[in-house]
């Protein structure tokens, strides 16, 4: 189990002694939980996810359910944990805020989700809209930003 995320055990980038992330040239794995992760209420998730350093060979830098990377070209990836609650915690607002806040003003956004809600609604007549702080955040703290949303979930057989 990792207490310091993360854990470099390995010298696998070119000619250094440096041992930090920021010198790792090797693969990173993100994930964000779906709906299965949450049956337990994440502890499966936690375990074997976000209390390990490595997942087959490639390293997990994440901590938490949720996490923003900065991409290139002033492209970022907002990987949001929609629980079970159909949208994001004032903990994940707060951090998405703040990283928002950081960003330059012509900037874009991708939004990763593991429902698309968008989709969703409309399609189950839903009486109350799902992400109701995701939509504040978009709204305000990104407006104009998000240029994509990104989900699974939908599950179509033949």
């Amino acid at each position: 189990i990792s207490t310091r995320k993360p854990a470099l055990p390995v010298k696998s980038w070119k000619d250094s002694d440096q041992q930090d992330v920021e010198s790792y040239e090797g693969p990173c794995a993100f994930a964000i939980p779906g709906n299965h992760d949450w049956f337990d209420g994440l502890v499966t998730y936690t375990r074997f996810v976000l209390g390990r350093d490595w997942l087959g060979g490639w390293l997990i830098p994440h901590d938490r359910s949720y996490f923003a990377l900065k991409l290139r070209c002033g492209w970022w990836l907002f990987a949001a944990d929609l629980g079970l609650a159909a949208d994001i915690d004032l903990d994940q607002f707060k951090f998405f805020a703040d990283v928002a806040a950081s960003m330059e003003a012509t900037d874009s956004v991708i939004i990763v989700t593991h429902e698309p809600h968008w989709v969703l609604d409309p399609e189950y007549n839903a009486q109350e809209l799902a992400e109701e702080n995701l939509r504040e955040l978009m709204d305000t703290h990104l407006l104009g930003r998000v240029r994509l949303r990104l989900a699974g979930d939908l599950h179509h057989y033949t």
